[in-house]
Order: C-alpha cells, then sequence, then structure tokens
C-alpha cells in the first residue's frame, strides 16, 4: 500500500523474520507486520504452492539417497533432517490439509500403495518404492509406540501432531499380509470434530425442524444412519 508492505505473520515480534524481510525489500518500503493465526497462513501457503511440492523434493532425495533403512536407532535431533522421517511428516500433514479421514498404507510385490479417504471414498495418492518401507514402516511404529520388530502379529497404537497450529491425534492399525505390514491411520482432528449446524448438510426445512426441538426443554434428538 504505496510505500508500506503489510506482512502477514504469525508473531510479529519475530526480530530475525522481520530482519530477513528488511534484506530482500527496497530501501524506500516500511514493513508493516500484522498478526494472522499459523493455521491461517499455513492454509494460504498450501493454497498458492501445492501440497505435494515438498513431498515430491523429499522422494526425489530419497531416491538419490544410498541406505536410509536405519531410522530406529535415531536421537531426536537426527530424526529431524532424516528423509524418511520428513516423509512420514509431510504424507501425514498433506492427508490431514486435504481433510482425509484415513490413510492406508498397501505394501504389494513391487511398490507401496498409499490411498487417503476423503468423504468416504479411497483413492490413491502416492505409489512409493517398496525398497523404503521398511523404513517408513519403522517411523511409523515408533511414533505409534509399538513393537518394531514384531511384524507377524496384527498391533495398534496412537500419536498426536501439532499440524499447522491445530492439534491432531492419528489412531494405527497394523495388520500383517504377504507383502509386508498393511498400516492404516485414522485422522481424528480435533478442530473439525464439532461442525455447526449450517454445514451438516441439512435442508433448510430440517434445520428450522431440530432448531425448533433445540428450544424444547425436554426430549430427545435422535440421529441414526
Amino acid at each position: 500500500d504505496g510505500n508500506a508492505l503489510y506482512v502477514a505473520m504469525a508473531d510479529p515480534y519475530d526480530v530475525l523474520a522481520r530482519d530477513t524481510l528488511r534484506k530482500n525489500l527496497p530501501n524506500n518500503l516500511k514493513l508493516k507486520p500484522v498478526v494472522a493465526s499459523e493455521l491461517v497462513l499455513t492454509e494460504a501457503i498450501d493454497a498458492a504452492y501445492g501440497y505435494n511440492s515438498a513431498i515430491s523434493k523429499i522422494l526425489k532425495e530419497i531416491e538419490e539417497a544410498d541406505n536410509l533403512n536405519d531410522v530406529a536407532d535415531l536421537d531426536e535431533i537426527a530424526a529431524l533432517s532424516h528423509p524418511i522421517v520428513r516423509l512420514v511428516n509431510a504424507l501425514v500433514e498433506d492427508a490431514v490439509k486435504i481433510g482425509a479421514s484415513d490413510i492406508h498404507f498397501e505394501p504389494e510385490e513391487n511398490f507401496i500403495r498409499l490411498r487417503y479417504r476423503l468423504d468416504g471414498v479411497l483413492f490413491t495418492a502416492q505409489t512409493l518404492h517398496k525398497q523404503h518401507w521398511n523404513a517408513i514402516s519403522q517411523r511409523i511404529k515408533i511414533l505409534s509406540n509399538m513393537n518394531i520388530a514384531d511384524k507377524i502379529n496384527m498391533q495398534d497404537g496412537r500419536f498426536g501432531m501439532d499440524i499447522g497450529g491445530r492439534g491432531v491425534d492419528f489412531r494405527v492399525s497394523s495388520l500383517p499380509t504377504v507383502f509386508g505390514e498393511n498400516i492404516v491411520l485414522r485422522i481424528l482432528d480435533k478442530s473439525s470434530s464439532i461442525m455447526p449446524l449450517g454445514k451438516l448438510g441439512f435442508s433448510q426445512h430440517n434445520r428450522d425442524l431440530i432448531k425448533i426441538s433445540q428450544r424444547k426443554p425436554e426430549g430427545i434428538i435422535i440421529v441414526t444412519g
């Protein structure tokens, strides 16, 4: 706006970020930070640059690496930069951002099929190289506090992540198959678990009936499938 550049920031007091911005701006522009939530900023970045750009870069990095199978003994610092760890995080974040309810890792004879369930329908999101499945499955099981050595029995676990400023829980199940362990993650997004009445898909007539019922001092509304 004229000689002022308004920049949305989750932390307008981040001096390092502001200094970095100023280095890349013309001298005649004044920097005007404004506050925005981390969730809003993340969604704006995803809308502008797409969900899969980070995944594609990590997959390329993995293909060029020599040996990435050992993720069980990584400490917390080393895990942050490991491509397999970053790939699992990116795949999980991608599924949450598009609104998927489940993530299915399905090993086949020569590849791993990754499918998301969106609005009740499963669709293939990625195909991954079979040679990296051991490391990927290890990472998921470590996150879920499951036994990484046990590959012949069914297991259940869970873990939580902070994605774009909102807490998301994942319920994890593993099932042995002839081609390896099949792993399914159920996404439990706390921020989207309670929806307003207007977004539940009711017709205006039925919304009016529900509102009338809500005003009554007693009774019950039964929702059945």
